[in-house]
């Protein structure tokens, strides 16, 4: 029996197994040698469902059903995926830092060896988007994300929007008064 006639009621209970470890490991391709806890080879049946497509046996409609699913044809979408999400969950995690930080401090200028109480290294990371942000690198997403926030793409035109924003700051602040 060729992958495309894997009967219905079979098909559909793999289905819901890729389902449910989608839903519980959001961005991680399923393992080659994975079993499910209810024993069903999860591993080996997504690894049919790569080859009969290669191979053009399996139908448009499964094809179709599994794209709805989000499911990966390859293990080099598995892995951007994992690699995009990871991103998305490290920007959100550093943005929320720098949030706390600004909350605290009254401004974004963030020592380039800052660490959070969490650990987070807020000034190298700070410093690796404001080189992107320079060098075009940096999503206009994540540019926004940053501006609204008053952080520029160099440290002394962060510093000066900080300036800008608090006439305070200017007069109270020695070292700032003096700044351009």
């Amino acid at each position: 029996m060729s992958d495309d006639e894997q009967p219905p009621l079979e098909h559909a209970y793999a289905v819901l197994q890729y389902a449910s470890w989608r839903a519980a490991n959001p961005g991680r391709g399923v393992p080659a040698g994975f079993v499910t806890d209810s024993g069903f080879a999860l591993g080996t049946w997504v690894r049919r469902m790569r080859a009969a497509r290669r191979a053009g046996t399996l139908t448009a409609g499964r094809v179709h059903e599994l794209d709805e699913l989000g499911f990966t044809w390859s293990g080099d979408e598995d892995r951007r995926l994992g690699r995009n999400l990871r991103s998305a969950h490290r920007w959100s995690e550093m943005l929320g830092e720098l949030d706390a930080y600004l909350a605290e401090h009254g401004d974004v200028i963030v020592p380039a060896k800052y660490v959070t109480p969490s650990g987070n290294r807020l000034g190298a990371w700070l410093s690796t988007q404001q080189r992107a942000w320079r060098r075009g690198a940096l999503a206009e997403e994540r540019r926004a994300d940053l501006h609204r926030r008053g952080v520029r793409p160099t440290r002394d035109e962060t510093l000066q929007a900080a300036l800008d924003r608090s006439p305070v700051l200017a007069v109270h602040d020695p070292v700032r008064r003096h700044l351009p």
